[in-house]
């Protein structure tokens, strides 16, 4: 196993602590789990620029690394949610766009025994809901201005990298159609 799926593992194996800290009655409990986030977003990028710099990408890398990404924002905003600091269907908004992508991914998989390297809308995408995880934690009690601004900035880079994803996906489909059928 190399490094950088090392990291992907760890941000996984970090999920579960972070929600266990983000619920419990330690004190400064939500500054922990926010820097457990950060720390799992760090790991997020220093994994991606080791493959790329070392050139260590590997097929389960391509596979970890999204997933852990998946797992960690979904849990983060299904915990802020839960605590009422942000509004319900951020996260189930976040889920169901994390939940199409996994099984677009899985489909293209699949269908060409390779997964496609992130785009920069996703990366874009993860910055900005580690960013706004962040913020609300440290502060949940936000002035409404400053987090619905946060909020619908997040909002607007999430869907725009959804449908950035979800038009390579019709069109890589279409070109793999295209190809089997002169075939």
């Amino acid at each position: 196993m190399n490094l950088p799926n090392a990291l992907s593992i760890i941000r996984i194996i970090l999920v579960p602590i972070y929600a266990a800290v983000f619920f419990s009655d330690m004190e400064n409990a939500m500054f922990i789990a926010a820097a457990i986030y950060l720390l799992a977003g760090l790991t997020d990028f220093l994994d991606g620029y080791i493959a790329r710099k070392y050139h260590i990408i590997t097929e389960l890398g391509k596979i970890l690394d999204p997933l852990a990404d998946k797992m960690m924002t979904v849990t983060v905003f299904g915990c802020i949610a839960a605590k009422r600091i942000v509004p319900w269907w951020i996260a189930l908004l976040l889920l169901v766009k994390e939940l199409l992508q996994l099984i677009g991914g899985l489909i293209y998989y699949k269908r060409n025994s390779t997964m496609r390297p992130s785009v920069f809308l996703g990366k874009a995408s993860t910055v900005s809901l580690i960013v706004t995880g962040i913020v609300f934690m440290v502060f949940p009690e936000l002035p409404d201005p400053i987090g619905n601004g946060l909020l619908i900035v997040t909002t607007a880079i999430l869907l725009s990298a959804f449908f950035n994803y979800l038009t390579i996906f019709f069109k890589l489909s279409s070109d793999k159609t295209d190809h089997s059928a002169a075939n």
